[in-house]
């Protein structure tokens, strides 16, 4: 896929920018009940100072435990200098998730999930890799490599408004832990859309 994208700040405004995405997937059903699903993703984004590539692949297993209600473990890497990425940290996610549909009524959707993620700074990832980065030894905690886990909790309920349009109502609380932060955070979000289909 090619799309363009501008970032702006407070500070400045950004320029427009191509970006190039290769997406591959495949799935395969391992029984009637349980898929595995692979996938990568590799992104190249041409920006005027420097370019910025990054490499993501992936893999999942999907397990149906009834008509209304799945289960998903899946793993996902993004490592350093791996066909050219210039990411700046090699990252490692695992991530569990369960969905309830139609919950005590229809249209009502029960999620939860647990991730927990290691990002490791460049130079760190492989012990005999030399970092093209200086390192500021002073002030810097000893360990930097981020281990955050994160605990997600939603409800979300679809009602038809009109033959064409639907309202949606999604609440998702948010816990997230990481070594490298004093505060634990947490977050409350409610939103509301309406969906129109064509």
């Amino acid at each position: 896929s090619f799309a363009v994208e501008k970032e702006d700040t407070r500070e400045e405004k950004g320029d427009w920018e191509p970006v190039h995405t290769l997406n591959l997937s495949d799935d395969r059903d391992i029984s009637p009940s349980l898929k595995l699903l692979l996938g990568a993703q590799y992104a190249y984004e041409d920006k005027m100072e420097n370019d910025d590539i990054t490499f993501t692949y992936n893999a999942a297993l999907d397990h149906q435990l009834a008509q209304t209600a799945n289960q998903r473990l899946s793993a996902t890497r993004e490592p350093v200098r791996t066909f050219g990425s210039t990411t700046k940290s090699d990252s490692t996610t695992v991530s569990y998730g369960f969905t309830k549909r139609d919950l005590f009524i229809y249209n009502l959707t029960l999620n939860l999930g647990v991730d927990y993620t290691i990002d490791k700074p460049l130079g760190e990832s492989d012990p005999g890799m030399e970092s093209e980065v200086p390192v500021v030894v002073e002030d810097t905690p000893t360990d930097t490599t981020e281990k955050v886990l994160t605990y997600i909790a939603g409800l979300s309920y679809t009602r038809t408004v009109t033959r064409k349009i639907q309202r949606a109502i999604h609440y998702i609380y948010t816990y997230e832990d990481s070594n490298q932060e004093t505060e634990i955070l947490d977050e409350h979000r409610l939103t509301l859309s309406y969906i129109y289909t064509f």
